[in-house]
This record gives C-alpha cells, structure tokens and sequence, in this order.
C-alpha cells in the first residue's frame, strides 16, 4: 500500500519495492531477543521501524514521507489499536550499540594490570532520545579519533537519524547500502564512524594516474583476502568519485548479486583461497571438495562484506547507472540524504565558530546570519527550478565553506588589524623610549663631560710631575756620567802607579831572595858557634849589632845579641821579619857600619859564615828599605786613590740606584699617562659621539612629533574596527 501513490518518475526512479524489500523488513524483526523484546507493544513498534527504514528512507519528498507515515499510522491504529499509542511514539530509533566504547570505571586503578575484557553481547534495542544515540557516539567518536585520523563531526539529530539507519545495516549479514546525497552531506564521514562502531575495517581504493579495472580487479582480489583468508568484517566504501570507467560498476553489481565478480580468480589463484580455509571447512561438518570449498568462500565474503556505496544525485549519472545496474537499487538498502534542516545548520555553525574569538552577544545572531543565508539560497534555488525548470545545488559543503570562508576571512582581517596596531603601537613605543633616552643621554653626556674635564686636569697634572722628575733625573744622569768619567781617569792613574810601585818592589826582591836564602843555609850549630864567642870578631859583633837595631832589641851590645840569639826561633823571626816596620832612624843607625869598607859579607864569610849571612840579611832589608822608602809615595798615592774611587764608586752607585728610581717613576708616569689621556680620548670620543646622537635623536623626535599624534588617532580607529570586523566579514 505504501507504494501506491509513488510510482516511479525520472526524478524517483529508484521507487521500486519488491519482496526483497518486505524480506528486509523481516529481517530487521528478526534481530529482536526475548530479554529486549517481551510485549506486543514493542513487536508493533520495531516493525514500523523497519517498514521506516526500508521504504521511509529511500524517499525523497516530505509528501512523500509523510504519506508514509499516515499509511503506518493507518494499519497500526487499525490492527494494533491498543499498541498504536506507544508503537507511534517519536523518535523512532533502534540499534544494537549501547554497549560500545564504554568507559573504564572511575574507581578501578590505571596502575593495576587491565582486567581480561569480556565480551558484551549486542543487543537490538529502542533508544528513547536522540540523546541517547549522541552519547554513544560521542564516545565512539573520541575513541575513531584517538586510533584513526580525526574527524571534527557535529552529531545533530539529523546525523544521528543517518548513523542509526547505517549501523542498523551495518549490523545485518549482507548488509548493503546504496547513500544518496550531494556533496559533503557526511555520507563518507558517518559510514566511517559506523564501521569503527561496527568493529569492522574499511576498504576503499586509491586512484592513482593510469588507474583502470585491471588495478580495480587487483584491489577487488585484495579486499577478498581480506575478507576470506583473515575472515575480517570489512565496509567497502565506493563513491561516484572512484567511477573511473563505467564496467566498474558493473563489477560491483556482480558483488552486490552474487557476492563475488566472475573471472575474478585464475584458478591457481583459486587454490591459494581454497587452502587458507579447509580447516574451517572440516570444522563446519562441509565435505571437502573444491566446490564446496569455493563456495564457503563466497559465503564467508558475502557475510564479512558490506558495501557502501556513496553517490550524488546531481545530473543523470544515478538515475542511468542504477537503470544499467539494477543491484544497486535491489540489493541495496537506500538512505536519501535530504537537505540538512535548520536545527542541523546552527548545530554546525556553533560547533565550527566555537573556537572563535566572539562576543556572546552577537555569536548567536551570526550563528543564526549563516542559517537564514543557507536557507535563502536554497529557498532561491527552488523558485529558480519552478521557473526556469533547472537545478541550482545547495550542498552542506557550500554551507561549511562559507563558514570556512567567514573564518579564516575574519582570521586574515584581525591579523592584519594586530600586524597594523602592533606597528603603530611599536612605533609609538619607539618614540616614548626615544624621548626617554634623550633626556637620559643628556644626563650622561654630561657626566662624561665632567668625567673628561676631571682626567685631562690629572693629566695636566701628570705632565707637570713628569717634567719636574724629567729635569732631576736629567740633573742626576749628568752627574753620573762626570762621576764614571772621573773614576774612569782614577782607575787608569791607579793603575800607573801601581805598575811603578811593583816594578820598584820588584827590583829589591832579588836582595830578599838571596837573604832568604841565606837565612835558610843557616843552622842553629851557627848561631850556637857566633853565641860561643867570648869576645868576637869586631866585624862579627856589628853584624849581631845591626840585627839588634833592626829586631829594636833594647841592648845593642854583644851581650844583648848572645841574650837575642838565644831565643830558639831566632832564625824564623828574622825570616818573617815585617821589613814594612823599618824605620829612617833604624837604618840610619846601621848606615853607619856599612862605612867600613870591610863591612860586606865577602870579607865576613872568611870570618864567619853565620855571619855573613846575617850580613847578608841586613843588606836585603837595608836595599829594601831604600827601595821602599822610594815607592812608599806612590803606594800611599795608591792607597789613596783606591779609597777615593771607592768613595766615588759608592757615589756614583748611589747616584745610578737614584737615577734609575727616577727612571722607574718616570715609565711609571708616562704609562698612567698614556692610559689617562687613552680614558681621556675614548671618553671624549663617546661625549662626542653622545652629542652628535643626542643632535639627531633631538631632530628626530621634534620631527615626528606630529606622527605621534596621528598614530595615536589610528590606534584608536583600528581598535574601534576590530569590533566591527565580527560583522562586516559576513557581508
């Protein structure tokens, strides 16, 4: 009955009903469970649900559906009258997902180990809100975006009434889909969602260049494997996007009627299928022969499969392709995706703006400007089909873009805005430092000049010290040098006299050699014979005499010799006699013996030996007497000299240890000098520089004196234009 009054037109073509139709209807009562479903009421209630999904969803006018309805309403209140209350009730949502996605409990330990996840049974039953339904999903949503590549969906209720028919198929063995929609309707977003939700895995091809149906017949083998050798529960999404050549479609009407595409398969191919499933075979009681083999392997892909199939109804291409290929329209269950209604619009535009920077005064009136757009252009697009009899597509997708477009039209504006005041702020900034460091530069510019007059009156100062110290070292090095001159003509002088002094001494040292000598060939049995004389010779006598006179024996007598000679280092004191300690009255005394003309120690020595060489001995020292007296002047010149060089050299020492004090002081000076006039330059250097920034800074500032001004005014106007932005970017 509910077929009636919607015959097929080129715009409906797809209102064919036969009895796969009500076969599905039964199928869908069948996924009740006593525990879920124990009334009348409930029966009545899923089998209008189902009659809903398999006829309702498929229609594309609201004549059309609301035609529907009232023919339910009709059968129900006329044979279930006592259900008809509760079997009418709105909304009218079933599925088996309540249990999916369930959260861990709050009271259960993240550090203890994971309890063993055990299996909880999906069960077809009614939810009463859509509330309910957006709950689930919202969790089975967190979850696809936590595991799989996020997708931003706004659940609405409309998508809600989508996902609950897709999932109601998704759910059934065999169960195919045939979405009808414009583009970016959510058809390929909430099958994907639904397939997560379903735990099943989604195959679609990827077009490349140069693809054709030999590559689609290889992706076909593929997803077969899928689906056979890993018995995976798989959703093959197709879309009219992937309709590269026409016999593809052809391939997936032999998957939709028979569950697989002939000549698919070589028969080595075959083999490998067949293999990866005979112990499975043995294990379902299935003789083992290679047709019944082949044939569980069909069945098994027909079970694991659901093909989506995602077509727009712009153009002619689905009313021709689903004439050519007829199992897109019979295999299929059909969801018509209608235009989104006005509670599914300010869903979207306050889920895609709830990021946005707004007011929340005008947040809802923009909200409400994108939905009186969208639905004036489609308002205009329906005037325009019943005038000019052509279509004008208003998709979701143009109603996203233009809240895309609002977005990052509204983003572009209020950067550029931020990029322009931030400018005009920063440049403002630059002009209050500026002023800042003016005056601060002023105060430092004229710290350093102070610090720079102060360092050149020290180095005034220095200069002064330094020439003062220049003149006495001066004064001192010319003193010096007369010292070293002086001492230079001493010490050549002392060494004159000192050349004629040895040369003097040098000449009596023969005398003393021989004395020395004779002194040695003495023996103490000769001094014991001269002492034996009672009376000696005269000759004998004045020799002892003369020894007397020179060793100042006070006796000067041969009695006093004989005491003299008695003493037993007689002969050593006269070896080591001090001829140095010789007097002119000494000598003069024994002058006086030497006129006799005997008086020698030629004549002696016939007398007496000892004798003679004790006369031998008074001579040395007489000539060395004579010799010394001679050069005594220049020995005390000597002595003289030396102690005068040696003061001088003391002096003159003293003089240097000065001279090089004031040498020292004097690098000292001119180091703190160079360094004071060096602090003196630099700083002079940086006053200068200071003064000439200071100059143009001045300028500089008394030149943009009135851009301040105007920047101030623009701030202002910008600021007052980023309010106006939130509206003026919607027109």
């Amino acid at each position: 009955r509910s077929c009636r009054p919607s015959p097929p037109t080129p715009s409906k073509f797809h209102y064919l009903f036969n009895l796969r139709d009500l076969g599905r209807v039964y199928q869908g009562l069948l996924t009740m469970t006593p525990d879920m479903f124990d009334s009348s009421t409930q029966v009545v209630r899923v089998w209008r649900n189902e009659c809903l999904r398999v006829f309702g969803d498929r229609l594309t006018s609201d004549e059309d559906r609301a035609f529907v309805n009232e023919t339910l309403t009709e059968l129900i209140k006329g044979k279930f009258a006592s259900e008809s209350s509760d079997a009418l009730k709105d909304p009218c949502l079933y599925g088996d997902f309540r249990t999916i996605c369930i959260p861990r409990p709050e009271d259960e330990d993240e550090d203890e180990e994971p309890k063993e996840e055990v299996a909880v049974p999906r069960l077809y039953e009614a939810f009463e809100s859509y509330d309910d339904v957006k709950e689930v999903f919202e969790r089975v949503l967190v979850e696809y975006n936590k595991k799989l590549k996020p997708m931003n969906l706004v659940l609405f209720e409309d998508a809600l009434e989508h996902i609950v028919r897709l999932e109601r198929v998704l759910q059934m063995p065999r169960g195919n889909l045939l979405l009808v929609g414009v583009g970016g309707s959510g058809k390929q977003s909430l099958t994907r969602l639904c397939s997560f939700a379903a735990d099943c895995g989604l195959f679609e091809i990827t077009l490349a260049r140069g693809y054709n149906e030999t590559l689609f017949r290889e992706d076909l083998k593929r997803l077969y494997s899928i689906l056979g050798s890993e018995n995976k529960k798989t959703v093959f999404l197709f879309t009219d996007a992937h309709v590269v050549e026409e016999g593809f479609l052809e391939l997936i009407n032999n998957i939709l009627a028979s569950g697989m595409v002939p000549a698919l398969y070589a028969e080595d191919e075959k083999d490998s299928l067949i293999n990866a499933v005979r112990d499975d075979v043995a294990k379902a009681g299935i003789v083992e022969t290679k047709e019944n083999c082949w044939n569980f392997v069909i069945d098994r892909c027909r079970d694991n499969l659901h093909v989506v199939l995602a077509m727009s109804p712009v153009g002619d291409n689905l009313r021709t392709r689903c004439r050519n290929f007829p199992g897109m329209v019979n295999n299929t269950t059909i969801d018509w995706f209608t235009p989104w209604p006005v509670e599914a619009l300010i869903s979207v535009a306050e889920r895609f703006l709830a990021q946005e920077d707004l007011s929340d005064e005008l947040r809802p009136k923009i909200v409400d400007h994108f939905k009186n757009v969208h639905m004036a252009v489609r308002h205009s697009s329906a005037e325009y089909l019943s005038s000019v009899r052509r279509y004008n597509y208003v998709s979701p997708k143009n109603y996203l873009d233009f809240i895309q477009n609002y977005k990052s039209q509204l983003g572009s504006k209020r950067t550029d805005n931020e990029e322009m005041t931030k400018r005009l702020d920063g440049g403002l900034s630059k002009l209050i430092q500026a002023a800042d460091e003016v005056a601060k530069m002023q105060v430092e510019l004229a710290e350093k000049t102070v610090v720079v007059e102060a360092k050149s009156a020290e180095c005034e100062v220095m200069l002064a010290d330094i020439a003062k110290n220049t003149e006495d070292a001066v004064e001192k090095q010319t003193v010096a040098q007369a010292k070293d001159e002086e001492l230079a003509i001493l010490s050549e002088k002392i060494a004159i006299q000192k050349v004629e002094a040895e040369a003097g001494l040098a000449s009596a040292m023969p005398a003393l050699e021989e004395a020395a000598e004779a002194l040695n060939n003495l023996k103490k049995d000769d001094i014991t014979e001269i002492r034996s004389f009672a009376k000696p010779h005269p000759l004998v006598g004045q020799v002892c005499e003369c020894v007397c006179i020179f060793k100042k024996v006070d006796d000067v007598s041969w009695k006093g010799a004989k005491a003299m000679m008695q003493d037993s280092g007689f002969l050593a004191s006269l070896v080591n006699f001090n001829k140095d300690g010789l007097t002119a009255k000494q000598v003069t005394k024994v002058k006086v013996y030497f006129r006799d003309p005997k008086f020698n120690p030629t004549d002696l020595r016939s007398i007496s030996v000892a004798a003679a060489g004790l006369l031998q001995w008074v001579a040395a020292m007489m000539n060395y007497y004579e010799v010394s007296s001679k050069i005594e002047p220049l020995r005390n010149a000597v002595r003289q000299a030396e102690m005068d060089m040696q003061r001088n050299t003391k002096e003159l020492a003293r003089l240097k240890k000065e001279l090089a004090e004031i040498s020292s002081m004097l690098e000292g000076l001119r180091e703190s000098l160079a360094k004071q006039t060096a602090e003196k330059e630099a700083l002079k250097a940086e006053a200068d520089k200071m003064a000439a920034l200071l100059a143009i800074a001045e300028r500089l500032i008394s030149g943009l004196s009135s851009e301040r001004e105007r920047w101030t005014n623009d701030i202002a106007s910008l600021k007052e234009n980023r309010v106006k932005l939130d509206g003026d970017c919607l027109l």
